[in-house]
């Protein structure tokens, strides 16, 4: 078939990845995804986090403290997710040309892929956390990435559009907290050109203006839900805390997976693949390892929660 070639560098300093030459099938493929949805939520920011606030996580990765550059690892957690079900992956994304974004963002998708892997991405926008942003930055900003990103076909697309989860919480003024946030996402939205998932908040459900769904990220409770969405997470233990806010148990694991299974929400939401720092990832590590090579938790998500 026909090929593209794509070099992908990122810096020349010994501590960014290596850069790599890609060549590519043109596969483009413009077709959307049909719910119900597995999505996690997916972190690109390796090695600088391996530590929180100076202390380093308490669980041990079975790729070590990788980087997130690094093709092995990508092609590795591209593997898992298909093994695990996984239909979208959620990437993490802090602003352009953030360096999580430029390192990393355009490797993953375009091994996706090389690999012909079943996961489609989709962004997690992660300033709402922090601020408030208007409605023309929410629009350029949305306009940027439909640009670099919108026509790859690595994309998870909803009736064409890709996916734009919003981590808007109590962090920022408490604004982000009430409808006037579906407002500002419904105006710098207008071409309704994205399939936009807001985070929830209480009384969601009264706002006049109303996203294309609603998510929960709560990774201290073992399950959240939720109109549009069942939310699992396998624990949470951040590394500068002494003791879990949320203990790991295999076996409400298996229970949770089948609860949400079962539920057929439209979004069913894994908090996290890879989110170390706060102790919620559920890729292969050493604490849960498993004959299958993939580890208890992704077993798991392979069997749909059945023994």
């Amino acid at each position: 078939s026909e090929e593209l070639s794509l070099s992908l560098s990122s810096s020349s300093s010994s501590s960014s990845p290596t850069a790599e030459h890609l060549t590519l099938p043109l596969l483009f493929n413009s077709s959307s995804l049909s719910f119900p949805l597995r999505g996690a939520f997916y972190y690109t920011w390796y090695p600088q986090t391996w530590k929180v606030n100076g202390e380093r996580v308490f669980y041990h990765p079975d790729l070590g403290h990788y980087r997130s550059g690094s093709v092995n690892v990508v092609d590795k957690h591209l593997e898992s997710m298909d093994y695990a079900k996984i239909d979208v992956g959620i990437l993490s994304w802090w602003g352009p040309g953030t360096v999580y974004e430029e390192q990393a963002i355009p490797l993953i998708l375009n091994r996706t892929l090389v690999k012909d892997a079943k996961v489609k991405w989709a962004f997690y926008y992660e300033k709402e956390m922090t601020t408030n942003p208007s409605e023309s930055k929410i629009s350029n900003d949305l306009s940027y990435l439909r640009d670099k990103y919108g026509d790859n076909p690595s994309m998870a697309k909803i009736d064409g559009k890709p996916i734009m989860f919003v981590y808007n919480d109590g962090y920022a003024p408490d604004i982000n907290g009430t409808c006037e946030v579906t407002k500002r996402w419904s105006i710098g939205n207008d071409k309704k050109e994205w399939y936009i998932v807001l985070k929830v908040f209480g009384k969601y459900f009264d706002c006049q203006h109303q996203p294309d769904g609603w998510h929960q990220y709560g990774p201290d409770t073992a399950q959240h839900v939720h109109s549009t969405s069942f939310v699992i997470s396998p624990g949470f233990w951040r590394s500068d805390l002494d003791d879990p806010s949320l203990h790991r148990n295999i076996t409400r694991w298996y229970s949770n997976i089948r609860n949400m299974v079962a539920s057929n929400k439209d979004w069913q939401l894994i908090v996290s693949f890879n989110e170390w720092g706060e102790g919620t990832a559920i890729e292969g590590a050493q604490e849960w390892n498993s004959s299958s090579g993939y580890g208890q938790y992704l077993d798991a998500l392979h069997s749909d929660g059945n023994h």
